[in-house]
């Protein structure tokens, strides 16, 4: 578990960062929080770059894709 590097890439950073900077600050150096728009090739590629810089290699052990959908509306179809 020493070289265990999870990394949270996620939407939510941009809508609760004091939320995720109070968990990175409980984890640091082992979590990193990396936002991607799964939408946007540059995006993707610029996550992808702060990974390979982050693990090196080591290589992934944990990724964490806390991606959600957020809607004032039902869910149901109406």
């Amino acid at each position: 578990w020493s070289t265990l590097e999870p990394l949270l890439p996620s939407a939510l950073s941009t809508v609760v960062p004091h939320l995720l900077s109070s968990t990175q600050d409980l984890y640091i150096p082992k979590l990193h929080i990396i936002q991607l728009e799964v939408v946007n090739e540059d995006s993707i590629a610029n996550a992808v770059n702060q990974v390979s810089e982050i693990v090196g290699e080591k290589g992934l052990d944990i990724l964490i894709n806390n991606a959600g959908i957020g809607s004032d509306k039902p869910l149901n179809g109406d």
